[in-house]
């Protein structure tokens, strides 16, 4: 991670000198140097110590700390700090180590100026401190929105939603439909009211919509040879009427430019599509079906972005044959992606 220290070193740096580590808890300044750290896969999350951008330890105190942070200090051949507590370890009044050997090492490093002991037991101190950060940060709800990627508390209520996954962008607003999506069928109730509010638009769910589907060759009845028993397995010719399959969504009283957004490849189909395929199983056929609002219909006129039938009409609109709610337009969505 070489040539990656910045901010942190930045902030670490200015709150020596102020002095003014002291006040802080030991967590809230892990949090904040780790804010400062986005190259970093996070503390207790590296494989190695390399992969932090501090070092972390324990004093060996013998007496209670009036902070939680004793001291700070850079190492002399790296660019890195290392930030020693006084009260999470092996040493101190609270430690799990004799009081003997907290003596010891504290006589050690001031007497003799050798702080191996200490320096030995950080190893454990770094590790144990950082994991323990780490398992802190997971209870947090807020502190996941530190970072916008790897977010975990996500993936915790996504994983309620039936592992359903929304686009980065809208990962907050997904969380409003966990509860709804928590269930193993998603009603019509359900999908109108998600997609009324991702698309801000009136949407009507239609079931039971009618349509002949064609049977493959392997499956028509062909007498003397397959599927020609009659009453059982016989079928009269190449289609059969089906209304399990098929539902038709309704967008109405859409302005001129949303109706636009909404035709195929737009941003808007692309968005509606995209929630479509997340709330509707793949073997469902949908018709989607637009409605402009009275008086936002245009006449065609000789352009580049006249697409007769989709944006333009031919005539006037004394001429034009329309239903109460104003201008109509429906297609088939395509549910794979372009």
């Amino acid at each position: 991670m070489a040539g990656t220290h910045g901010n942190e070193n930045e902030f670490i740096k200015h709150i020596l000198e102020q002095k003014s580590y002291l006040e802080y808890e030991l967590f809230a300044l892990l949090r904040a140097i780790e804010r400062l750290s986005p190259l970093y896969p996070g503390l207790g999350c590296s494989k190695t110590p390399r992969d932090d951008p501090v070092r972390l330890g324990q004093s060996p105190l013998l007496a209670f700390f009036p902070s939680a942070i004793s001291e700070i200090k850079k190492h002399p051949d790296k660019h890195l700090y290392k930030i020693k507590n006084s009260y999470w370890g092996l040493f101190g009044c609270n430690g799990p180590l004799p009081t003997h050997l907290s003596e010891y090492a504290l006589q050690r490093k001031i007497a003799k100026k050798d702080a191996t002991l200490c320096e030995f037991a950080d190893i454990f101190h770094h590790r144990l401190l950082s994991l323990y950060y780490r398992a802190w940060k997971t209870g947090q709800a807020s502190l996941h929105f530190d970072k916008s990627t790897n977010n975990e508390f996500h993936k915790h209520i996504s994983a309620l939603s039936r592992n359903k996954s929304f686009e980065q962008q809208k990962q907050s607003t997904a969380l409003l439909y966990c509860g709804l999506l928590t269930n193993k069928n998603t009603s019509l109730a359900v999908i109108e009211q998600i997609l009324a509010h991702q698309l801000a638009v009136t949407t009507k769910l239609l079931p039971l919509q009618g349509q002949w589907l064609q049977i493959d060759a392997k499956d028509l009845s062909l007498l003397g040879k397959s599927n020609s028993h009659l009453g059982k397995s016989a079928i009269n010719g190449r289609h059969v009427f089906d209304r399990l399959n098929k539902i038709c969504l309704c967008l109405s009283r859409l302005s001129l430019r949303q109706y636009l957004s909404f035709l195929p490849r737009e941003a808007g189909h692309r968005e509606l599509r995209s929630l479509v395929n997340l709330l509707v199983p793949e073997e469902m056929t949908i018709e989607v079906q637009l409605t402009l609002r009275p008086g936002h219909a245009t006449s065609s006129h000789l352009k580049n972005n006249t697409h007769l039938g989709f944006n333009s009409w031919l005539g006037n609109q004394s001429c034009w044959i329309t239903t109460m709610a104003g201008q109509q337009k429906s297609y088939l969505l395509q549910r794979e992606s372009p």
